[in-house]
């Protein structure tokens, strides 16, 4: 039986219990879980005292190849002029030599290749320079002429009939095409350039310039060097009384082979500068008149059946000579 009493106490009983799982849920519901500790840190031991150890180095940057001062000069495909200027070194591209000849005069020609505006232009006679003249576009020119060119070279032919011509640091006066400038005192003020190249010709025979449309000598020297004597015509002349005559052919290069008849038409000597040989020595060698019987026009032919000359004073240089000339009519 149920009394108030006990009713009174069942129903604080109910509310407390109520309360107690409405509790329980708020507190669950609002509760934050607590972060997790953090990991240990794991903290070397501090060394010894000692000397503080180098930091390792670093490899320095390669320099941009771009720099002006580090770059190398181009290569060029056949030839290079090294031009020097107050302004730096300069490298010139060029094609290969070509040749001209008018008179005793013989030109070579270097053109400007590639991006390069530098060409070169050499006169020679008797086988130096005798005027220079660079120019390249936009530049104005430089040049020398006679006495002025120094420091050319012109080698002999090598066996393949090459020439090599060297210019070592040329100077090179101008601007021959220009006014020249004037400086602050009035004074024409010319600049110039310092030029060096080795350069290399072609063989005459490869040259429709020089191609050899008359009888000619081929000439081999002791060094190699080949040199075909194209003769410019010839001249004949009575040495003296006792019947012996000199015949001399000269060439385009200005050299001259001489050839000495004794009165009964043998050789008797037979010189190409300064290589020479006399009597039976010059044994290969041969002439004969072509003048008809009376004519006294001096025609004659010379024929060189590997003849060899010889420096008297330095033996080892030496020459063979192959081929034949041709004596024009004497007027």
């Amino acid at each position: 039986m149920v009394t108030p009493g006990s009713r009174s106490r069942l129903v604080v009983g109910l509310w407390v219990g109520v309360a107690a799982v409405l509790g329980w849920g708020v507190i669950d519901f609002f509760s934050v879980p607590e972060p997790a500790a953090p990991a240990a840190v794991s903290v070397a031991a501090a060394p010894a005292k000692g000397p503080i150890p180098a930091a390792t180095p670093v490899a320095a940057a390669k320099p941009l190849a771009l720099a002006a001062a580090a770059a190398p000069l181009p290569d060029c495909p056949h030839q290079q002029l090294e031009i020097s200027t107050p302004a730096g070194v300069e490298r010139g591209c060029v094609t290969v030599t070509r040749t001209q000849q008018t008179g005793s005069t013989r030109r070579y020609l270097l053109e400007a290749e590639g991006v390069s505006r530098w060409s070169l232009s050499l006169d020679t006679a008797g086988g130096r320079v005798i005027a220079a003249r660079l120019v390249a576009s936009g530049r104005g020119g430089f040049g020398c002429k006679a006495e002025q060119c120094q420091g050319f070279a012109i080698s002999r032919p090598d066996r393949n009939g090459v020439r090599t011509i060297s210019l070592a640091g040329v100077l090179l006066e101008g601007r021959i095409d220009v006014a020249a400038p004037v400086g602050p005192d009035g004074r024409s003020v010319v600049p110039a350039v310092r030029l060096s190249a080795s350069l290399k010709t072609r063989p005459d025979s490869q040259s429709l310039a020089l191609a050899c449309r008359v009888p000619s000598v081929t000439i081999v020297e002791s060094d190699a060097a080949l040199t075909q004597f194209c003769p410019m015509g010839g001249a004949g002349f009575e040495l003296g009384d006792d019947g012996r005559y000199r015949y001399e052919f000269r060439n385009l290069e200005g050299e001259t082979l001489a050839v000495v008849l004794a009165a009964d038409g043998t050789v008797s000597q037979l010189s190409f500068g300064a290589l020479a040989c006399s009597g039976a020595a010059c044994s290969g060698t041969a002439s004969r008149s072509l003048d008809p019987p009376g004519g006294e026009a001096h025609e004659r032919d010379f024929e060189f059946s590997g003849v060899r000359l010889q420096d008297p004073e330095h033996p080892q240089n030496a020459a063979q000579l192959t081929g034949r000339l041709l004596l024009p009519a004497q007027n």
